[in-house]
């Protein structure tokens, strides 16, 4: 597991597209005890089958965010469908949408959207991602991830 909070970590910087282990200075095949086999550079498509159907990468888990704020994220959903909401701590709707990624029913892609919110002072807040189920509309696959929001300018 730390392979991948290391890639996913480094990787969210725009000029960071891949990550090489070495261990005093040698690449090696192995990496730890637990036998993980890193034979190559590393990016986030080698850890996508560890990830939720639908991630948000930005903002993270406890961020400050401002309005507007970027979120963005991978998602393999159908059709390619991500949506999205914020919500205060109380359960009020602050904003919501939708949005495609780049590839969806059976491939990951990227996916990004701007929203815009309203608060008037420093709040806690939820923001959550998923998909309607195909079958009976019902949200599946939901994230929920904390943060700040802050007052716009």
């Amino acid at each position: 597991m730390v392979d991948r909070v290391v890639v996913y970590t480094l990787t969210q910087f725009p000029d960071i597209e891949e990550v090489t282990f070495a261990i005093d200075g040698q690449r090696d095949a192995v990496f730890s005890s637990e036998g993980v086999v890193l034979d190559g550079p590393q990016n986030r498509l080698d850890y996508v089958e560890s990830l939720p159907r639908i991630f948000l990468d930005r903002p993270g888990a406890g961020a400050r965010a401002t309005s507007p704020v970027s979120i963005t994220g991978m998602a393999n959903s159908v059709e390619a469908n991500v949506l999205y909401e914020i919500t205060s701590a109380e359960g009020a709707v602050l904003a919501e949408g939708f949005t495609t990624a780049t590839c969806g029913t059976g491939c990951w892609g990227e996916w990004g959207q701007v929203v815009k919110f309203n608060v008037d002072e420093n709040a806690d807040a939820l923001i959550t991602v998923f998909e309607d189920s195909a079958v009976d509309g019902s949200r599946i696959n939901a994230l929920r991830y904390p943060v700040t929001l802050v007052p716009g300018d």
